[in-house]
């Protein structure tokens, strides 16, 4: 039993105002609120949802990436991630392939950790977090991507001290990195 405030809102009617199919869609709603309100074009951006895993060995070494991004615009620490591209494809079975495409490693033991919004305004997509345990290489890396990508091993304290310190300039990438070095200590 909600307060009658912390009702969802109503959308009367979406606009479509930058169609950038397939990464991204930019859209204005018009809405209704719980407390009778109208609010005119609500901006959103429709996104692509994606995965990011947490890759650890036995040993507890951690398979990290180096690469430009240009979002932040530098070179940044970041977890093997892809987006969910292929019509219809499960979260596990996305972040098994991108773990494979990136590094050239799989996994025994794959835990779902959750998913959450990018952005609670203004969308951005959903990440689905996945911690990948007994990794071990399978076969070379062909990601495909635009991107360089160099792999670098870390230990836990590595990756607490690098996440500390904002080297993993995503926020996806820091709640994963959180609830990973949570759930391994």
């Amino acid at each position: 039993s909600m307060n009658a405030h912390l009702q969802p809102w109503k959308v009367l009617d979406t606009r479509l105002l930058l169609d950038c199919s397939p990464w991204f869609r930019v859209v204005a709603d018009d809405l209704l609120l719980p407390d009778g309100r109208r609010i005119t074009g609500f901006h959103r951006i429709e996104s692509l949802d994606f995965v990011m895993i947490f890759p650890v060995t036995g040993e507890g070494r951690v398979l990290t990436l180096r690469g430009y991004k240009h979002g932040p615009g530098r070179v940044i620490q970041q977890l093997p991630a892809g987006y969910l591209d292929q019509e219809g494809e499960p979260p596990l079975a996305c972040a098994q392939r991108e773990l494979l495409e990136e590094t050239g490693h799989a996994a025994d033991e794959w835990q779902y950790l959750t998913n959450l919004s990018v952005d609670g305004n203004r969308g951005l997509g959903r990440a689905y977090l996945f911690l990948a345990r007994g990794l071990h290489p399978v076969a070379q890396p062909h990601s495909g991507d635009l991107e360089s990508l160099e792999v670098e091993w870390l230990s836990l304290d590595q990756v607490r001290h690098r996440w500390h310190a904002g080297e993993f300039d995503n926020a996806a990438a820091s709640a994963l990195i959180g609830m990973a070095l949570d759930l391994l200590r």
